[in-house]
């Protein structure tokens, strides 16, 4: 023993080999790790044994930088993710816990006691490693019910399925690529695969192209590429074929019974699938064999841009008016249309008539009288409504160009009543400007119901003085007409005098005037009045015949603020 540490000390060979030596004691004092004391050193010194005394202290920074890196190493494997989260303190490097954690970091067996150290996932992993090791993978995989399963179907001779190939290509699982290969061999015959040299990792992916083939799923455009470049033709045209199919269904043109890659409609179909434009050629190629729904899929990018620009208000062009006809896209036509009419319920579908309704009023068309009763019945024919003042508007519009072609004033009366129906009093006002021609007219009726609707329009614009001297006047005229009694009627209830009022609106009856006459210009007037002046208005019709007036106790008229 002694020889052997003198050897080591580099002690010189003439000093002589004493157990009981000052030197071999302070040598062993050192080899077994205890610090040596200043007279110790000082004695080195003085025997001449600084060649010894540098070994010392070789070794103490030795042990000082092997300590410092084991303890760096033990704080870094304590944050291991096995573990147990409980074991807070840093153990030191004389402990049990210490070794644990080395054996942890490399995945090794621990014993019972060792257990304490650990979570639950380190035991699942290692029954991982016990399968991974029998089947020879030889990558490492972290513990998951994936993993697991993948590698004990592979244990148990089991035919993986083509995720589960996809999973062991994603995760490089590159070790056991000839073994898997070797299951499929019934699979290398169908598809006409002979001896093929590759590597490891396209044995993999040769075997979850073989298994995606089987199952009927559309390779990728690289695994495509692959069967290309091996000269793999029987299977690429199989996979070509699988794809055609599922563009085929995907895009709704399953009528075509082609199955061929070789087919112009597969190449169209593979340009839909990747987003790019068809050109007018193939536009016309799917328009020719009736596939509409695979066309309008096919611009359904663009659509949406549409649709967003309509939610967006921003309606629709004539250039995208144009596309939306070309490519049958006539729903965000519609969707525009109702949103410019201010139609916004999901009530009414694309083949009810408000379709046409809405065309015809977007395009200044007249509307017929079925439109209009539709528009009725389906409620959407209101005074405030867009789609009733654009009506009067065009029906204005056309009975000023028919007086302009007829010179029948008859015309101007209908022409003034639409200009007020569509909130145009003064372009109402503007026909029967003219007083001197319409007091030269012959015809006592139609004078009269020009200065009734010219009293109508003023009264719309609020100058009502010269709205109840047009009355008067049109009643001097032609006194059996009721249409001026009825509007000196409300003229009178403008003006607050609701007794004498009523008396108009007798007079009016006994001319011919209807109760719902009286009822509509009640129902303007007090959409004009304030919220006090409708109560007393209300509570005046309700005395004077609460069963003729009973509808205005639902009534909530769109009275001004006070």
């Amino acid at each position: 023993m002694i020889d052997l540490i003198f050897e080591k000390y580099k002690i010189p060979s003439h000093w002589k080999r004493e157990q009981l030596g000052t030197l071999y004691f302070i040598l062993r004092k050192d080899e077994l790790g205890y610090a040596l004391g200043s007279s110790e050193r000082q004695w080195l010194i003085d025997q001449h044994l600084n060649e010894t005394l540098d070994f010392i202290n070789y070794q103490v920074d030795y042990k000082n930088k092997l300590n410092d890196e084991l303890r760096d190493e033990i704080r870094k494997l304590a944050s291991n993710s096995y573990v147990h989260s409980s074991i807070l303190t840093i153990p030191k490097t004389d402990s049990e816990r210490a070794f644990v954690f080395y054996k942890v970091h490399n995945h090794e067996e621990i014993n019972a006691d060792e257990a304490k150290f650990v979570d639950d996932s380190y035991h699942r992993q290692i029954r991982l490693n016990k399968i991974k090791n029998k089947i020879g993978v030889i990558e490492t995989v972290s513990y998951s019910t994936e993993s697991t399963r993948i590698f004990s179907n592979i244990a148990l001779g089991h035919v993986l399925s083509s995720q589960e190939y996809q999973w062991l290509f994603k995760n490089k699982i590159f070790s056991i690529s000839d073994i898997l290969l070797g299951q499929l061999s019934e699979l290398l015959t169908n598809f006409q695969i002979n001896k093929i040299e590759i590597d490891p990792q396209h044995q993999l992916l040769l075997c979850l192209i073989l298994k995606k083939l089987d199952e009927e799923i559309v390779l990728d455009a690289d695994e495509q590429s692959f069967l290309k470049t091996k000269g793999l033709d029987f299977a690429l045209a199989v996979a070509q074929k699988t794809e055609f199919i599922q563009l085929k269904k995907k895009y709704q043109a399953t009528e075509i019974t082609d199955e061929e890659p070789s087919s112009h409609l597969f190449k169209v179909l593979k340009k839909i699938s990747i987003g790019a434009s068809l050109p007018d050629p193939d536009v016309n190629y799917l328009k020719k064999r009736k596939l509409h729904n695979t066309l309008k899929i096919s611009f359904k990018p663009e659509a949406d841009l549409l649709i967003e620009k309509v939610e967006q208000g921003l309606g629709l062009n004539t250039d995208d008016i144009e596309w939306c006809t070309r490519y049958g896209y006539p729903e965000i036509i519609f969707l525009s249309l109702k949103n410019e009419f201010e139609i916004y319920d999901s009530k009414h579908p694309m083949d009810s008539s408000l379709f046409g309704i809405l065309v015809k009023l977007q395009s200044n068309q007249r509307l017929s009288d079925d439109d209009v009763v539709w528009l009725n019945t389906e409620k959407l024919f209101y005074s405030r409504s867009k789609i009733f003042i654009t009506h009067h508007r065009i029906e204005a519009t056309y009975c000023e160009d028919e007086f302009k072609r007829t010179k029948g004033y008859w015309n101007l009366v209908n022409a003034s009543a639409h200009w007020r129906k569509a909130r145009e009093p003064k372009l109402a006002l503007k026909l029967t400007n003219n007083l001197a021609a319409i007091r030269s007219i012959k015809e006592a009726k139609l004078k009269a119901a020009l200065f009734t609707t010219r009293g109508g329009a003023l009264r719309d614009l609020d100058k009502l003085a010269d709205a109840e001297m047009c009355a008067l006047e049109a009643i001097d005229i032609f006194p059996s007409s009721h249409n001026p009694y009825t509007l000196m009627g409300a003229l009178c209830y403008d003006f607050g005098k609701y007794d004498e009022g009523d008396k108009w609106f007798e007079k009016a009856i006994k001319r011919g005037a209807k109760p719902n006459d009286q009822d509509a210009e009640i129902r303007s007037i007090l959409n004009k009045k304030s919220e006090k002046e409708c109560v007393i208005i209300i509570a005046h019709l309700l005395a004077k015949d609460p069963i003729r007036f009973n509808w205005l106790k639902q009534y909530k008229p769109k009275h001004k603020k006070n």
